[in-house]
């Protein structure tokens, strides 16, 4: 019996699921950054499988890393949410004002996208001289078992 009314509840969070609107981000950790530095770009699908994703077009940098993918599934009080997170770490190719096209979702018929992002790559800054490391310290002591 405690099955069938927890198929049930399934079935109804599914429904209420359907209804709720898709919400697909894209972000930038920041929109400037020095020349070897690098950057992190975050895609996030809300109330939709993420099974659709297409990435966009990195060509102005290479990639580090990534895809790093995270899912978060939710129900609270009979609702039902989800949430994908698809991250990638990027470091730019060249100096200048660069553009991370826009990603895609493909849902059923319908397809969403992301607003394209604006990355501007500047020189690298001066680097301060580097500190001496600090001096290692070694500790004696006594070790107790009981």
């Amino acid at each position: 019996m405690r099955v069938i009314i927890f198929m049930l509840s399934i079935i109804a969070s599914i429904g209420v699921h359907a209804q709720k609107e898709a919400i697909f981000t894209a972000s930038l950790e920041k929109d400037s950054i020095g020349a070897e530095e690098l950057i992190t770009v975050t895609f996030t699908i809300e109330n939709v499988s993420p099974n659709g994703f297409q990435a966009p077009d990195f060509s102005a940098f290479e990639k580090v890393l990534g895809p790093n993918i995270s899912t978060e599934f939710s129900m609270i009080n009979g609702n039902f949410s989800q949430k994908a997170t698809y991250t990638y770490r990027l470091i730019p190719k060249d100096r200048g004002v660069f553009k991370i096209p826009a990603a895609s979702l493909t849902i059923e018929d319908d397809i969403l996208q992301t607003e394209a992002l604006k990355v501007t790559v500047l020189d690298i800054p001066e680097t301060k001289p580097k500190k001496e490391p600090a001096e290692k310290k070694k500790v004696k002591g006594k070790i107790y078992r009981t």
